[in-house]
């Protein structure tokens, strides 16, 4: 149940943030994720997925 509930957040999430900075957002932020993991540097890591999160908090300020 709670996989179903994280599931319906995230897509929700997507829609949003894709309509409001179109299909091909934060692509680059999103694979300096990837890179960080496939090098096993979790603090890269952290470092990207924060900047992708308060970009995704400063939208929802915006709308």
């Amino acid at each position: 149940q709670f996989q179903s509930v994280v599931s319906t957040a995230l897509r929700t999430s997507i829609r949003f943030t894709n309509r409001i900075k179109g299909r091909s957002a934060n692509i680059p932020d999103h694979a300096a994720v990837a890179d960080a993991i496939i090098a096993r540097d979790p603090a890269a890591a952290r470092i990207a997925m924060t900047r992708i999160i308060g970009d995704v908090l400063t939208l929802i300020g915006e709308e």
